[in-house]
């Protein structure tokens, strides 16, 4: 068996971001290729809420950020802010999907009960 190659602090946080921010990377039982629309409301309420409290968080951060004079709790405090960005910008983008995956339902739907 091959032994795990260390990882330096810059890669992790390099894989860290990447995974904060990568919009294909799904929360646990979410099946994006679900036809059940009250399944496909329900991703769209839980990534509507995760935006709102990660922007809710980064505002906070920000507030704590003026507050701050110590430049290393500073440099902290906007690395924090990086990867709450990253992950508003994730939730934005798991959102959308969520709203077009469910108006392609609604309008499937729509046209079985005309059809």
């Amino acid at each position: 068996m091959a032994e795990a190659v260390p990882r330096s602090r810059k890669d992790e946080a390099e894989r860290l971001a990447r995974l904060v921010g990568d919009p294909d990377r799904l929360l646990p039982g979410e099946e994006p290729g679900t036809s059940d629309l009250e399944e496909a409301r329900n991703w769209l309420r839980v990534h509507r809420q995760l935006m709102d409290v990660r922007m809710e968080l980064l505002e906070h951060l920000k507030q704590l950020q003026e507050k701050v004079s110590d430049p290393a709790v500073a440099a902290g405090l906007k690395i924090n802010a990086r990867g709450l960005v990253l992950s508003v910008e994730r939730s934005r983008a798991r959102h959308s999907y969520w709203e077009q995956r469910l108006a392609g339902l609604e309008a499937d739907l729509a046209t079985a009960v005309r059809g």
